[in-house]
């Protein structure tokens, strides 16, 4: 299965990495490929499960209004657990002082040795992303355990996610599930909406689509952007919900505009077919087009398409073979195929059959059916 975590740090600049991160696992992406012998394929919205991906969750830096000067020695060397942790806060964000890692630990150590639970989470998270320290999930187990026990969400929702992927814990999937139980029963956004991951999947729990639904649905009301898009994907598939393109749209805009790039890609293929909203090729492009300077390789290719096809946009081949050419790139099967085409055809490139021949060959190593039999027929 996939799996999910919260993205830290400056959300907005990992939100464009997620999609890029991988963690072992396979990614679920159904896109049909049912093109004829010279025709761009056409893209399918909304069949894609999306997690995120960083095994780390803390908390953003708090608003801080003016503080009293005090004397350097106390500045330095505090002795309340709270002060220590705000010092390790301010190294670890830049925030006020100079960025460090090293000074950030070392703050952090002080204030968890003294018992505070969220110092505990972040040097769990730490150690379990190796910053400032060699990498050591079992020292990260340690940290986030020692907090989930005081009761502090992140952490609890941190160990989950180590039990799931069995990262310095023995993997028990069941145990991830009452963790994030724990944590979702606060109300932490990210734990109810790996809960929904949980139940869809089956992963620790029975498989229950209507209970799924239920937690990505919390997760969604309170802006968190995955769960947005995860309620959307149910929607349009009718998985625990009554099927409803229009929820799905209404969804998928929601995490679209946060910047989610699958989201965009699934709307714009949603205004492409007219499902859920009125068809409008120009609002296709659009949002295909944000996903792919995210670097979406799905996005490049059904930009391409529009490109080939003359939809939404004026026909232009060159234009198409350089979005297929950067998905392809990013082992898009589909707009390798795509490409080889347009070798094949000489549009949009010189004709050049060795080079068809050399992108249906990648496309065909992926299984694509239609470039199989486009390189069987050059032969």
């Amino acid at each position: 299965g996939l799996v999910l975590a919260l993205l830290w740090y400056d959300v907005h600049r990992r939100e464009q990495e997620r999609e890029r991160q991988e963690s072992g696992h396979d990614r679920y992406v159904a896109e049909r490929h049912l093109a004829e012998r010279h025709l761009a394929e056409r893209p399918v919205a909304g069949i894609e499960e999306d997690q995120d991906s960083s095994p780390i969750a803390t908390s953003p830096p708090r608003e801080r209004g003016p503080e009293p000067i005090l004397p350097r020695a106390n500045r330095d060397t505090p002795s309340d657990p709270t002060a220590k942790f705000d010092n390790g806060q301010k190294a670890f964000w830049g925030d006020g002082v100079p960025q460090s890692d090293a000074e950030a630990l070392r703050w952090f150590r002080a204030a968890a040795e003294q018992g505070h639970a969220e110092a505990r989470n972040y040097l769990g998270a730490m150690y379990a992303d190796g910053r400032g320290v060699p990498r050591n999930y079992e020292e990260a187990a340690n940290w986030y355990r020692q907090a989930a026990d005081q009761g502090f969400a992140l952490a609890q929702f941190n160990l989950g996610f180590l039990y799931q992927n069995g990262w310095g814990v023995n993997k028990d999937e069941a145990e991830a599930v009452r963790w994030y139980h724990k944590a979702a029963a606060q109300g932490l956004s990210n734990a109810e909406n790996g809960l929904g991951y949980m139940y869809e999947n089956g992963i620790g729990v029975a498989t229950n689509l209507e209970e799924a639904v239920r937690w990505y649905r919390k997760a969604a009301d309170q802006g968190y952007v995955t769960a947005q898009y995860n309620l959307g994907v149910l929607y349009y598939n009718g998985r625990g919900v009554e099927k409803n393109d229009a929820e799905a749209a209404r969804w998928y805009r929601k995490a679209a505009d946060q910047g989610h790039a699958s989201a965009q890609d699934n709307l714009g293929g949603l205004y492409e077919q007219g499902l859920g909203v009125v068809q409008n090729h120009a609002e296709a492009v659009r949002w295909y087009r944000k996903a792919a300077e995210l670097n979406y390789s799905v996005a490049q290719h059904n930009l391409g398409v529009m490109y080939q096809n003359g939809q939404g946009v004026p026909q232009d081949y060159a234009e198409a073979a350089r979005w297929y050419r950067k998905a392809a790139e990013l082992e898009h099967a589909g707009a390798q195929n795509n490409l080889g085409t347009l070798y094949e055809l000489g549009k949009g490139v010189p004709q050049d059959l060795n080079e068809a021949k050399l992108w249906y060959q990648k496309a065909a190593d992926q299984g694509d059916e239609s470039a199989r039999q486009n390189l069987q027929r050059l032969g």
